[in-house]
């Protein structure tokens, strides 16, 4: 995280706005111009900040991180290291309480934060790329990768340079009150929730507790900020109390005729997607490159955001025919390849109930003999059975001919899809199922999707390896 503004970057302001007491300290005045909290990473000039984790402890590399150049660490255990050192309670929360303090201090205009079961990345992305053409690409920064936790987020914050004038920063959880951390320490503009669904349920109980998380994001709005809801998703109403009580102004978007921004006249074509919204009595027609209705809705709700940022809707609009998903960094999610017959159709990025239902729905639409590679959906809970067979009967319903599933928790989906389908023990087995009924014209167009935990990238892989070499 390399940056301009070394003023800010220095000894005194960590220690002051962290609440640290100096250790080996010869001038506060000193500045840094890296942060890292691995020590492979260090450069000369870096704050290595040692934090302790489940399987490590950064206090162990503290050296290490000298050696390799680094000026100063954050610490929560003073170390031998002759290494100038800022000794603080909790060094995860100190590093969000400086990169709080360096945002407020940033030269930005608008931080617009994502946050959503499904749909964020992609909504970062989309975003990213209207305000990139809009402005200029020099004046606007994304999360980088999945940095949206509680270490990416202040590490996105602190990638914050001279000439950003807007960020787009996405925040995850996988339990309750962590969309609140989150959006206390980045402090945002403008917010989104794209979806509440039934994902990462083993941490938050609930598709109650889900929703109320969610809509935690507002806690870090000032009064009057605009917050982007979905109209169509569950928790909306909870929501729009949320925001009252905050005083927060609300844009909702969806499918409802109700929503501020309405969707209708959605059509999926092979390779694109096209749809028309309406806004004050106004029609606006879009198209770009993508697959599936959930992303007409993640492409509406990201024009929605800029337009609370203060963009035109109708300069917005025409840069979106040319957004890339591979380009701009969405890999595994809804990416197309050429199959014989059809496509292969990569969304192995990751799975939960809503967004494996999304992506059948995008498998039909273009296939007269769909086939499902799933692998198992991770972390819902004591309903995962119950959601992988309700998966392999919606499959079945919506006419997917074969299904291919792997993982233990996927073992039974065959019995609830019934003939032509099958559960494999490796991602080889099951791709080269896929290749055979791929080759025998028996399916035309792949979908593969899964839990990260699944890597049915290899799935993908395999899959393009063979049929390339056949």
């Amino acid at each position: 995280m390399k940056n301009t503004l070394h003023k800010l970057w220095n000894i005194q302001n960590l220690a002051k706005t962290t609440d640290g007491e100096m250790v080996n300290i010869e001038d506060a005045e000193q500045c840094f111009n890296a942060v890292s909290t691995d020590s492979r990473t260090v450069n000369s000039g870096s704050l290595y900040i040692a934090i302790a984790g489940d399987n490590f402890d950064g206090h162990d590399f503290i050296e290490s991180a000298y050696q390799n150049g680094a000026i100063l660490a954050l610490v929560s255990t003073v170390s031998d290291c002759a290494i100038s050192q800022i000794k603080v309670a909790d060094t995860r929360l100190a590093l969000a309480s400086f990169a709080s303090w360096y945002r407020q201090n940033s030269q930005l205009k608008k931080l617009l934060a994502v946050t959503g079961s499904n749909g964020k990345t992609t909504c970062k992305n989309l975003i990213s790329f209207m305000l990139s053409n809009y402005y200029k690409p020099e004046k606007v920064m994304a999360t980088p990768g999945n940095f949206n936790n509680d270490l990416g987020v202040p590490r996105t914050l602190l990638g914050l340079k001279q000439q950003h004038e807007f960020a787009v920063v996405e925040m995850g959880a996988n339990h309750l009150h962590e969309i609140d951390y989150l959006s206390r320490i980045a402090q945002p503009d403008v917010a989104l929730i794209t979806i509440a669904a039934e994902a990462h349920l083993e941490g938050f109980g609930s598709l109650a507790g889900i929703i109320i998380t969610k809509g935690e994001i507002m806690n870090g709005l000032a009064k009057g900020s605009p917050i982007v809801l979905n109209a169509d998703s569950p928790g909306f109403d909870t929501w729009l109390k949320m925001a009252a009580e905050r005083e927060l102004k609300v844009l909702s978007f969806g499918k409802s005729k109700q929503a501020d921004f309405s969707l209708f006249n959605f059509e999926q074509a092979k390779e694109h997607l096209a749809f028309e919204f309406s806004y004050q009595d106004k029609t606006f027609p879009v198209k770009l490159s993508m697959l599936g209705e959930h992303n007409a809705m993640n492409a509406l709700a990201s024009l929605v955001v800029c337009f609370a940022a203060g963009c035109q809707l109708e300069k917005l609009i025409p840069s979106l025919v040319n957004f890339d998903l591979e380009q701009d960094g969405d890999k595994g999610r809804l990416q197309q390849s050429k199959l014989p017959n059809g496509q292969l159709i990569d969304d192995s990025y990751n799975a939960n109930p809503s967004s494996v239902k999304a992506g059948i729905d995008v498998l039909v639409s273009i296939a007269q003999h769909p086939l499902l590679c799933i692998g198992a959906m991770a972390e819902i809970g004591e309903k995962s059975l119950q959601e992988h067979a309700n998966i392999a009967r919606y499959a079945k319903q919506k006419g997917v001919k074969f299904l291919l599933s792997y993982g233990n928790d996927a073992k039974e989906m065959p019995n609830h899809f019934g003939k032509q389908a099958f559960w494999f023990a490796s991602h080889k087995e099951l791709a080269d199922k896929a290749i055979s009924l791929i080759k025998d014209d028996l399916v035309d167009s792949c979908l593969v999707k899964g839990s990260r935990s699944a890597q049915m990238e290899k799935v993908v892989a395999e899959i393009k390896l063979k049929l390339r070499k056949s």
